[in-house]
């Protein structure tokens, strides 16, 4: 192509001028390639300097970003992964950096921030112009690369708190679930022996040995409301309807109020020493574990009257219950087992062994497991909770965790268990994916029910003193509880 062919020559299939031929050739290839990459070079330099052109528009958007999202996190309405998710869309205009209020993500892959952006950015066009340059000048492979391995990180972090009461301390303590750290104390409430979340998060009801029930605003940490129950009172719940129950071991009756400000509407006599208990989240059912006659028994929220009694083997302390009412689960202490209860035909239809015996069980969202807290005795302490398959009824992994496992709550996304050891002051976060202990929290004395709210805490500094106010007196006469309340959860 850069010359004829000619007798004068060595002829077109000769050999003495293919050097002649090919020099040319390569040198003008040379020089296109040298044009190419000189041309993406300026291009890039043009496009790195047009990101800096006018900082104070891109400062004052970054600003009203952390603003709002600072101000949506204080709020409850988005957690650190949210923010992890948003930050790089302006965060890479300027040099800005993660909000101060906010604890950053501890994974090293959520590294924000223009100046990491723009290393990115330089980055990415190298590997371009190197593999343009490599693909003219050599033949490789046309199969895909594989690409960089992704930095293990951490479970996503998300917002929320933890109660938890402290019956040998006469205390709630709040958790931060983000960073499982303490983050109050609330101090005077009698020998709290459960806590329970209202359905809003902005409301949570403890029981007192004082033989009473509260209610105090997670906001303002202040008691809105208190009310008398029956001697002894055990468990308390919010059920579906906005009624809240509260088991009363020492007579064998459930009180009944209507809404936060506890409002007794009602008491509802079951007999034996009712303690734990759990509605259906389809609100048709109500389920008690009573511990000293071995049964479960049966409330129809909408009359709030006994429907059934169904014997499941000695001291179920508490219970679960599935969404749609059919099933129940609820431990047993000889043998310690964990077992199904079919509420419809008002049997035993499953039933697996667990290390020592259970106190509360909690159901995963989707149901499929049902965790136990295998608390056992002073004596005899466990040190485990299970995981137990609903379906099969087989244990999948005992967790170790402290000693007295007791009461055992798990959030929304299935995630993340907390659990009270009752005997040695402490509360273990458990990774139900991984079926591990993450963090262990030291709490008060003799931490015992234990509560999930999907709202953060409130800001707080040192503890906390409740302003309880006075009740009328119990009668000396009212029936005492039983030896062993304390051991149940």
């Amino acid at each position: 192509m850069w010359r004829r062919c000619t007798t004068a020559t060595t002829g077109c299939g000769g050999t003495a001028g293919a050097g002649v031929v090919w020099v040319p050739i390569s040198v003008v290839m040379v020089l296109i390639l040298v044009a190419m990459v000189t041309a993406i070079v300026f291009g890039i330099r043009y496009l790195i300097a047009s990101q800096q052109v006018s900082p104070q528009p891109a400062a004052n958007i970054a600003d009203n970003s952390e603003s709002l999202l600072t101000e949506r996190f204080a709020r409850g309405g988005i957690d650190e992964t949210n923010i992890a998710v948003v930050w790089p869309f302006y965060a890479s205009t300027v040099d800005h950096h993660w909000p101060t209020d906010i604890n950053p993500p501890s994974s090293t892959s959520h590294r924000y921030g223009g100046t990491f952006m723009r290393i990115e950015l330089r980055t990415a066009v190298a590997a371009t112009v190197l593999g343009v340059v490599l693909a003219s000048c050599s033949a490789v492979s046309d199969a895909p690369q594989p690409s960089p391995p992704t930095p293990a990180t951490e479970s996503a972090r998300f917002g929320g708190s933890v109660w938890v009461a402290e019956e040998g301390d006469n205390s709630l303590t709040v958790l931060d679930a983000a960073r499982n750290v303490v983050a109050t104390t609330l101090t005077g409430l009698a020998g709290p022996h459960n806590v329970q979340i209202g359905h809003d998060g902005h409301t949570v009801y403890a029981t007192s040995s004082a033989n009473m029930v509260v209610a105090i605003d997670t906001k303002t940490y202040q008691v809105a409301a208190a009310a008398a129950t029956g001697p002894a009172p055990a468990h308390v719940i919010e059920a579906p309807n906005k009624k809240i129950y509260v088991t009363n071991s020492g007579d064998g009756t459930v009180s009944v109020y209507q809404g936060a400000d506890l409002q007794q509407i009602g008491r509802i006599d079951v007999g034996g020493t009712p303690h734990g208990l759990r509605s259906a989240a389809d609100g048709s059912v109500i389920v008690i574990a009573d511990p000293v006659t071995g049964t479960v028994e049966l409330i129809d929220p909408g009359t709030d009257q006994v429907t059934g009694s169904i014997a499941v083997g000695s001291g179920p302390a508490q219970v679960a219950v599935s969404s749609d009412g059919r099933y129940a689960y609820t431990g047993t202490t000889e043998p310690p087992a964990v077992v199904k209860v079919d509420l419809t035909s008002r049997t035993v239809v499953g039933s697996v062994a667990v290390p020592t015996a259970p106190v509360q069980l909690y159901l995963t969202p989707d149901e499929s497991t049902v965790i136990s807290a295998d608390q056992g005795t002073r004596e005899a302490a466990g040190h485990t909770v299970s995981l137990i398959d609903t379906t099969a009824m087989t244990l999948l992994r005992a967790v170790s965790t402290g000693a007295g496992p007791h009461g055992v709550v798990i959030d929304p996304t299935g995630t993340h268990a907390w659990v009270t050891n009752s005997y040695d002051d402490t509360v273990s976060v458990i990774d139900i994916p991984t079926q591990s202990v993450m963090a262990t929290i030291p709490v008060g004395m003799g931490p015992n029910g234990i509560s999930y709210s999907p709202r953060p805490p409130a800001p707080s500094g040192a503890a906390i003193a409740l302003n309880i106010p006075a009740l009328p007196a119990t009668s000396a006469d009212d029936p005492q509880p039983p030896s062993n309340h304390h051991g149940h959860g």
